[in-house]
């Protein structure tokens, strides 16, 4: 298999619409995802840390052509959640993007955030992913990627932390990303 740059990796495919949320979640409208962010209208996103068996955390690199932190790394799995598509649905079509052969992993809410409280202004669900195999992540993911211990990324993050993006160093200091 021909290396493959970071932006001819295969992405999810985002959403066309999204539902538009009050404070309590609940559905208002629908609108294109570009409508949506362009007007800072509160809508569901979702995000998720992956976990292997061996207590280790995958960490993705953004690509080169991402608007916003590009060749950063990042929170495992993010995206918005599409008209007629649930949070978990959403999480389980980003997890096939990077790992193969899943299916039995426990998906679990660690924190849910309020649109009010985000800087995107999306009602925003943080999942943990696992365990998984490590060597079920897509090859061509794991070339830009970082699987971590919770003392490897702490190292890192004391270090390097301007390789990250903010969400994901906020979630380390917030002691989301390792919590059981």
């Amino acid at each position: 298999m021909p290396d493959q740059r970071p932006d001819q990796i295969s992405r999810a495919p985002e959403p066309r619409f999204v539902e538009v949320v009050d404070s309590q979640d609940r559905p208002l409208a629908v609108l294109s995802l570009h409508a949506a962010r362009r007007q800072r209208l509160p809508h569901r996103t979702v995000a998720a840390f992956v976990h292997t068996r061996d207590g280790k955390v995958y960490l993705p690199m953004r690509g080169p052509g991402k608007r916003l932190y590009p060749d950063h790394y990042d929170i495992s799995l993010a995206g918005p959640v599409g008209v007629g598509t649930s949070r978990k649905e959403t999480i389980l079509n980003l997890l096939a993007l990077h790992v193969t052969g899943h299916g039995r992993e426990r998906l679990t809410l660690k924190q849910s955030v309020p649109a009010s409280q985000t800087p995107t202004n999306t009602q925003h669900s943080l999942y943990q992913v696992g365990p998984v195999d490590a060597k079920h992540i897509l090859p061509q993911r794991a070339a830009q990627s970082l699987l971590v211990s919770q003392s490897e990324l702490t190292y890192l993050m004391e270090r390097f932390r301007e390789t990250f993006t903010p969400r994901l160093v906020e979630a380390w200091e917030l002691g989301i990303i390792f919590a059981q």
